[in-house]
């Protein structure tokens, strides 16, 4: 992340923050890395007549970001950091979006840690205090809570520390952070446009019609399981993790007029899925060959300092 001098007249400032990837290899969810050359920009006025926090313009990839503060990962970062440092001034917030919707490289974290790093800027120029990345860390993180629903780290570490990051909401901060010891060379690919949110936007222009045809459902790892035992017996089938969630909220609707896409084999959770179903899976000859390819993998102990001493070996 970064940022440009402050404008001394109105008070405004740019920060830009990268895009990044919040599963590196084996590092589901926790070890993240930033990104060179994409990112979001934010730029912050501001409002010595007003605590509002206004988003006044969302331009770039995307446009359709809520103007709402609530329900914007930038405006949320900035009522917690307001919330937390019981600053009576507010923002104008301009939002350049640089990371397209649905990419996977972290665009609602980028949003969130781009508004706390101008908003400090200002309120150094302001109160003549500087806040820690430790600081900026937990407000961006309640930017993130708005997109995910829960205070994921793993793309708002490595955009606001950069380098590679091991992060988990088991923690409160990063546990390792540094550069690679090589430079590595990543090829994102990005979904192509329009993808199935744009599709839903052409279709549905008005977000409240949408809103009435269509619901969300939170199933729980004990639904998954029931799901996954009763599978044979109520279905017929053998369900994967994935495919169990999408029939536990089939399950809770009255309509029958329902279809219902399995999104990957149960074979590739046999482990998790034979226990429970009471029968082995039949692997499908693409998986059976990537099974018998070798594999390597380390037992470590289950605590921050051990899976960054591992990680240090591969330098």
């Amino acid at each position: 992340m970064s940022t440009k001098k402050v404008n001394m007249r109105s008070i405004s400032v740019t920060a830009f923050a990268p895009a990044s990837v919040g599963n590196v290899c084996v590092g589901f969810d926790i070890l993240g890395m930033a990104l060179e050359g994409v990112g979001d920009q934010v730029t912050l006025t501001l409002r010595k007549d007003s605590s509002e926090i206004r988003i006044s313009d969302v331009t770039g990839v995307i446009v359709s970001l809520p103007k709402d503060a609530r329900q914007n990962t930038a405006g949320a970062a900035l009522l917690a950091m307001q919330d937390d440092l019981k600053f009576n001034f507010g923002f104008d917030v301009a939002i350049h979006k640089g990371i397209p919707f649905g990419s996977g490289m972290g665009g609602s974290a980028a949003s969130a840690v781009a508004a706390a790093v101008a908003a400090s800027a200002i309120y150094q120029r302001v109160t003549k205090k500087k806040l820690s990345l430790e600081k900026l860390f937990t407000y961006a993180l309640e930017g993130e809570r708005i997109a995910a629903g829960a205070a994921h780290p793993d793309n708002v570490a490595p955009c606001l520390y950069g380098g590679l990051t091991l992060s988990s909401p088991l923690f409160s901060q990063p546990g390792l952070q540094g550069e690679p010891a090589h430079k590595l060379n990543l090829l994102p690919l990005v979904p192509g446009a329009p993808s199935n949110f744009e599709r839903l936007q052409a279709l549905f222009p008005d977000f409240a019609e949408l809103k009435k045809i269509s619901s969300a459902f939170g199933v729980s790892d004990d639904e998954i399981r029931r799901v996954i035992r009763s599978g044979k017996k109520d279905w017929g089938e053998i369900w994967c993790p994935h495919t169990a969630t999408a029939v536990a909220a089939r399950e809770s609707l009255k309509s029958p007029h329902w279809v219902m896409i399995a999104t990957a084999s149960p074979a590739k959770f046999s482990e998790i899925v034979a226990p429970l179903a009471g029968v082995t899976p039949e692997v499908p000859p693409a998986l059976a060959e990537l099974f018998a390819r070798p594999s390597r993998s380390v037992l470590v102990d289950a605590t921050v300092e051990a899976i960054a001493g591992e990680l240090q070996k591969l330098k």
